[in-house]
């Protein structure tokens, strides 16, 4: 509902039917009483006479004239305590006929700006025979709502006037509620698009969490297969040399009790018999192999728990959970971790060939590197039907650090290739793929103000081309002027 400088809705009681609809309330300020009289004459309505001819006839005579509520103020001021006064009672004036020249006090031109600023919405007519004020400066001073009308004016003038701004006056409230329920129900379906774009954006960190998880999960089932093999020989390498101890320990027993024989230096029969079965148990049990391959079997053991080792230290610096912030990294060993990490996935489907050059150290998050680089392979792998080969190379020029990845997999139908990086856009079957990966890997990317461009071709392959800055600079603008062919992004 309407409220300009504090107004309250108009009270639906100043109007008459829908007929004729009017907010009769008129003030007319004047220091002149005849003036005031004149005015009230030409306003407020008389009831007509019916001639002797249609009374005779039964002939009803026409409707009587329209009455407007006039109002009188002797001088400005008290013209600007009316318009206060019928504001506090929520009945405001739909015009005000103001004379000019109104001494003492304010005139005419000041009384009518006082009027504009209690309300915005009153037509002002100045009343005037002087020319003290030039048409552009009251325009000027007043701005809307504001005619300028030139005595005498005749009471067919300002009937018609009042008539037409009293309607106006209507108009323009009921113009000026349309518009704040309008931008009401704008600023309702704003805050409805708001709720529902937040809801979007929680639904969307959810769906990344989840695909996270899924990735992890997937990662997880490798490394543990990875992580199996070395544990699987280091139990029984130790399950065997735990029967060579026991072997061994036997031995020594004997050793002991021909020991305690030959302590006089002299061997008798019983001496010999532990010599003889001694020499028996030796070659029954093969201890000089079993001498042998326990150092072996040591040293395997301790190469696996080496090679658990490095798995458990690549899968920390793949996911990088204590090391959140920029650091100097060389995006080789990005590579190579990343590869140790998912090699169970990579190792039956492809061989991955790798042609690494020497790379300038760059500041970027290497965990997030790391994802990018993983979600590439795993995507080029489940590309490859049969066995097939993937490719990875790193170089750089001056200004960049450039890692493509290639593979002999199915390609990317040329129709695809401009919404491959849109979120949730998958080509593999359902509930096969959530179309997040490239999605994440390409706002990484972004974030490291790098490029990442794809070329794909169905049936023969595709190619990510991976730029990174190496300016230590990442406030800069994303790099943009990439020259590659393909899809840049």
């Amino acid at each position: 509902m309407d409220e300009i400088n504090g107004m309250q809705p108009t009270d639906n009681s100043l109007f008459t039917n829908n007929d004729n609809k009017l907010n009769r309330q008129i003030l007319a300020i004047d220091d002149d009483v005849e003036i005031l009289n004149t005015y009230q004459g030409m306003l407020e309505a008389k009831p007509r006479r019916q001639s002797l001819l249609h009374s005779l006839a039964d002939i009803p005579d026409n409707e009587p004239e329209i009455s407007f509520d006039l109002t009188v103020a002797h001088n400005g001021l008290d013209g600007i305590q009316q318009v206060k006064r019928s504001l506090e009672i929520n009945k405001p004036f739909a015009m005000a006929l103001v004379d000019m020249r109104m001494p003492p006090g304010p005139d005419g031109l000041e009384t009518a700006i006082a009027l504009r600023k209690l309300d915005s919405r009153i037509y002002i007519i100045l009343v005037t025979a002087y020319t003290d004020h030039s048409t552009d400066t009251i325009q000027k001073r007043i701005h809307k709502n504001v005619l300028i009308m030139k005595k005498p004016v005749s009471k067919d003038e300002i009937r018609q006037l009042a008539f037409n701004l009293c309607h106006a006056w209507v108009r323009d409230r009921d113009l000026h509620d349309f518009r704040c329920q309008l931008e009401q129900k704008v600023e309702q379906r704003t805050n409805a698009l708001k709720e529902t774009a937040r809801k979007l954006k929680t639904r969307e960190v959810q769906l990344l969490q989840s695909d996270k998880m899924a990735s992890l999960g997937q990662l997880s089932a490798g490394v543990a297969h990875e992580i199996n093999n070395p544990i699987g020989f280091i139990i029984s390498n130790l399950n065997t040399l735990d029967d060579y101890i026991t072997q061994f320990k036997a031995l020594f027993k004997l050793y002991e009790q021909l020991a305690l024989k030959c302590a006089d230096g002299k061997v008798d029969g019983e001496g010999q018999e532990i010599i003889d079965k001694i020499a028996e148990f030796k070659e029954v049990n093969d201890l000089d192999f079993a001498l042998q391959d326990v150092s072996l079997l040591v040293k395997g053991s301790i190469g696996g728990g080496e090679r658990i080792k490095e798995i458990v230290q690549n899968l920390k610096t793949f996911a990088r959970v204590d090391k959140a912030d920029l650091d100097e990294v060389d995006v080789n060993d990005c590579i190579r971790n990343t590869l140790t990490v998912i090699a169970n996935e990579l190792k039956y489907t492809c061989e991955v060939r790798q042609n690494l050059h020497k790379l300038p150290k760059i500041y970027c998050h290497a965990g997030q590197l790391n994802q990018v680089f993983t979600n590439l392979l795993l995507n080029s792998a489940q590309a490859i039907t049969n066995n097939g080969i993937i490719t990875i190379e790193s170089m750089h020029d001056e200004e960049s650090v450039i890692v493509q990845i290639s593979d002999t997999g199915h390609g990317i139908d040329e129709k695809d290739l401009p919404y491959i990086f849109d979120p949730f856009f998958t080509t593999k079957a359902v509930g096969e793929g959530t179309g997040l990966g490239l999605s994440i890997s390409h706002g990484i990317i972004h974030d490291h103000h790098g490029s990442i461009v794809v070329q794909s071709q169905k049936g023969q392959g595709t190619t990510f081309t991976i730029r990174l800055p190496i300016s230590v600079n990442l406030e800069r603008p994303l790099i943009t002027n990439n020259k590659s062919s393909g899809i840049p992004v």
